[in-house]
């Protein structure tokens, strides 16, 4: 993560239901990236009191679990990050 989200609790939950979508390597890069993302929001909140509460990781991980199973688990695993809206 280069830039810190001007919303992380939409940043981690978007993440995290492209993450529940992957496979192979790019799974792995997302695993990284959400970890990145963890462990500096984790710092963050912890010595500035901004960021994202640890109470909304929860809530993060719940709605995408809710929207994967919804929308997406019928669908193809990702090896590869999804074109933008509008690439194809």
């Amino acid at each position: 993560m280069t830039n810190w989200p001007t919303d992380p609790f939409t940043y981690y939950r978007m993440m995290t239901l492209l993450r529940l979508g992957a496979s192979g390597n790019y799974a792995q890069d997302l695993d990284d990236e959400i970890e990145k993302f963890v462990e500096s929001n984790t710092l963050i909140v912890g010595h500035m009191g901004v960021g994202m509460p640890a109470d909304q990781q929860v809530q993060g991980d719940a709605w995408a679990k809710e929207q994967f199973q919804k929308h997406f688990s019928l669908s193809p695993k990702l090896n590869a990050a999804p074109g933008l809206c509008g690439e194809f």
